[in-house]
């Protein structure tokens, strides 16, 4: 078991080495995949506002079950080539990929953005993503935590790090609570 998801109609995902499965709570079912991701570690599980189930691999791919089948999602730019660590969506509809060595991803008017050291991120070592009411996605990295946003094109990305208060630099979970 890779990974655990909890969709908003109460099924329950496991991303594995051997495929994504949905359980019911009486019975595993195993999702048709492209021939593509026969292979595939899934490690990464989110279901969009539009219910659609989005799925990320250690090998960087990403998919989508489409009418019951997981099919291979192929953005124009292509997928990372490092683990998928986790999946997001912000308040504008964007969808947020984080990676495990290519700083993040922002899918938004179908084209994959990609947000890294360069463009500000506290670091491409990438473990967690979580969206805020602003249409922020704080992601939590090997070098504190880094907000990045995505409007008309234009990327912008603000740090909290240990200089900032963090205990540490490193990290792997952030969850948004409040109303």
């Amino acid at each position: 078991l890779q990974t655990i998801f909890q969709d908003r109609q109460g099924f329950i995902w496991l991303g594995t080495t051997t495929g994504i499965y949905r359980f019911d709570g009486i019975n595993y079912t195993l999702i048709p995949a492209d021939d593509s991701l026969q292979n595939a570690s899934f490690c990464a599980i989110f279901q969009s506002g539009d219910g659609i189930i989005w799925t990320g691999t250690r090998s960087g791919h990403i998919a989508r079950i489409n009418k019951g089948k997981l099919e291979l999602f192929v953005p124009e730019e292509g997928n990372p080539g490092s683990p998928i660590t986790a999946i997001a969506q912000d308040s504008r509809g964007s969808i947020w990929f984080s990676t495990y060595g290519e700083g993040v991803y922002c899918f938004k008017n179908n084209r994959l953005y990609n947000f890294n050291a360069d463009d500000g991120l506290s670091d491409n070592f990438t473990y967690t993503l979580a969206a805020d009411k602003k249409g922020n996605i704080w992601v939590g990295t090997d070098g504190g935590i880094s907000i990045c946003s995505l409007i008309k094109g234009k990327k912008a990305v603000g740090l909290i790090t240990s200089a900032n208060g963090l205990p540490d630099n490193i990290v792997m979970n952030i969850t948004m609570v409040g109303s």
